[in-house]
């Protein structure tokens, strides 16, 4: 499910629906469900990713709201908390062969670009 598709056209609506229609200490649960389910649709495999990637967010959130944690020690379990979701980057279903950047894309617009520069210094020389 793409977010211009006609499937997110009606799981966004029915999912805010929800969210403003549970009771405010359940929406956190449909957020997490929604979020897994919108995930499985691309690649259902990357569940076990997702929930890996959630459980350590997870720990580490807990982990950042100790009190008697120092400034050094918070910056280190910050770190973690990135580090350890970057490698699942490249992994992502956004990034699919016919999404990825092709720089031939950009000619027409550099035309155009060009057009209009070679267009304003004709009006800047009258």
């Amino acid at each position: 499910m793409l977010f211009n598709s006609f499937e997110f056209l009606i799981f966004f609506p029915v999912v805010t629906l929800l969210y403003f229609l549970f009771p405010h200490r359940h929406r956190w649960w449909l957020l997490l469900l929604a979020s897994c389910s919108f995930y499985m649709m691309f690649i259902p495999q990357y569940i076990v990713i997702l929930a890996v990637m959630i459980l350590i967010d997870y720990g580490a959130g807990i982990w950042l709201e100790k009190p008697n944690l120092r400034q050094r020690q918070r910056k280190a379990v910050l770190a973690m908390s990135i580090l350890t979701d970057r490698p699942s980057r490249h992994l992502q279903p956004f990034r699919e062969e016919r999404t990825r950047r092709d720089p031939t894309r950009l000619r027409p617009l550099l035309r155009v670009c060009a057009h209009h520069h070679d267009a304003f210094r004709q009006i800047d020389r009258a």
